[in-house]
């Protein structure tokens, strides 16, 4: 619980500086840097780790092949969640993070592109894609 809550709110003040403030030098400094997207991959692999000490967990997992009912047990699982929303907050920022210096590169208005990423992922990857192509 201590570990979601925290990476929930460490990501958020990143998503507000590209949605906000992408020309700001912090915003910039931050973003221009590998580290934030590789510190939210860490997370994310400690947890996976972690995780797979839990004989139930692995147990849930242990079909061998890709089956929903496997996958649903093993998401009954608290840390199993906490293991794919790290991976949803990594991928996401991965995504924002990329709209964002293409957006500043190609200057190309990103902050509707970047809401759309920061809640439904892949979605803000195609509107920016998009807006890129049209302006």
């Amino acid at each position: 619980e201590t570990v979601f809550n925290v990476e929930n709110v460490a990501i958020f003040p990143l998503w507000l500086g590209m949605i906000f403030a992408p020309k700001s030098g912090v915003t910039r400094a931050v973003m221009d840097s590998a580290l934030v997207p590789c510190v939210c991959g860490f997370v994310y692999v400690y947890l996976t780790w972690y995780s797979f000490h839990d004989p139930r967990i692995l147990d849930a997992f242990s079909t061998g092949k890709p089956d929903l009912a496997a996958l649903a047990k093993g998401f009954s699982y608290e840390w199993c969640v906490a293991v794919g929303w790290a991976h949803f907050i990594a991928m996401d920022l991965f995504a924002g993070r990329w709209i964002y210096l293409d957006a500043r590169k190609n200057d190309v208005f990103a902050a509707h592109s970047l809401l759309l990423c920061l809640f439904f992922g892949p979605t803000g990857a195609i509107s920016h894609v998009t807006t890129r192509a049209i302006t």
